[in-house]
């Protein structure tokens, strides 16, 4: 499973779920251009993190809010909904961003953790046996959860260091290792879809 168009036909389907600020990976989403980089693909792992308000229509919205894409440069960011209707923003009745976030299991915070410390996509039989459940348990629940398979989910996280790793590496081939590739030609396979380009282009 891979590129983002999958990771966001899956997200779509756990409408409602969200993540708590600190549940995986909060520095995932400090920057304007990674919280922007949320929005383009309805990321609901952003959910909970931060709130993003529309000029043209003063609706303040989650990160993961299936409406319409708005214009990048219409957009502000917020750290907490409370902000945005300190600036005259209201909540989007779609979203409702307002409302608290659910809290994640357990397992799946911890799952999380050790994809995004791992050098290479854990197995899916491997994450489970450290978490404690079954693969077949842990793959509903993770997904439930997230709206994401866990393969889905490292894949989103690898390609988010490539795109870090492109911009201060020397070469692609050191970003590509460095990001959790192990062949060129798997990184030209996902690349257009998680980089919109290819890599030499970045």
């Amino acid at each position: 499973m891979s590129g983002v168009a999958t990771i966001v036909r899956n997200r779509r389907g756990a409408r409602g779920r969200t993540l708590p600020a600190d549940a995986i990976s909060p520095a995932r989403f400090s920057t304007e251009d990674q919280r922007w980089a949320a929005i383009a693909v309805r990321d609901r792992a952003a959910d909970g993190t931060f709130c993003y308000g529309v000029r043209t229509t003063d609706v303040y919205c989650r990160p993961g809010c299936s409406s319409r894409l708005p214009n990048r440069k219409n957009v502000v960011f917020f750290g907490t909904c409370a902000k945005a209707e300190q600036r005259g923003f209201r909540a989007c009745q779609r979203c409702q961003p307002a409302k608290g976030t659910a809290p994640l299991p357990a397992a799946v915070i911890q799952a999380g953790r050790i994809i995004d410390s791992a050098s290479r996509a854990p197995a899916l039989p491997e994450l489970a046996r450290a978490v404690g459940l079954s693969p077949s348990h842990f793959h509903r629940l993770f997904r439930s959860a997230l709206g994401i398979t866990p393969r889905g989910y490292a894949e989103a996280r690898r390609g988010e260091r490539l795109r870090d790793r492109l911009g201060t590496s020397t070469t692609v081939t050191a970003a590509m290792l460095e990001a959790g590739f192990g062949s060129a030609s798997r990184l030209y396979e996902t690349a257009e879809s998680q980089l919109g380009m290819m890599p030499g282009k970045v």
